[in-house]
């Protein structure tokens, strides 16, 4: 894996590991923030390279990403609203 990859894939894995806090600080979700916003910008520069004929790697998930700070504001932590138990009761 070529660095520059690795390094994206490593602000991925850090903002997701750090959605999985029961609490946070301010401060905390502005980190949460900011990974997201930076692994977004990695992803645009490095994978979809804003060009037409890669738009399809362009999936709605990579947009979604860029919310989970402000719904982690708003209603949480992601393991207080997780869909995972209604699953695994079905």
């Amino acid at each position: 894996l070529p660095d520059r990859h690795f390094r994206g894939y490593i602000l991925f894995v850090r903002a997701f590991k750090k959605t999985l806090q029961k609490s946070f600080t301010n401060d905390e979700m502005d980190e949460l923030e900011l990974l997201f916003k930076q692994f977004s910008e990695y992803y645009e520069l490095e994978i979809y390279q804003l060009r037409y004929s890669r738009l399809r790697a362009c999936l709605p998930v990579f947009h979604a990403i860029l919310h989970i700070a402000e719904y982690t504001r708003r209603l949480g932590p992601l393991f207080a609203s997780s869909q995972f138990p209604m699953e695994r009761a079905i």
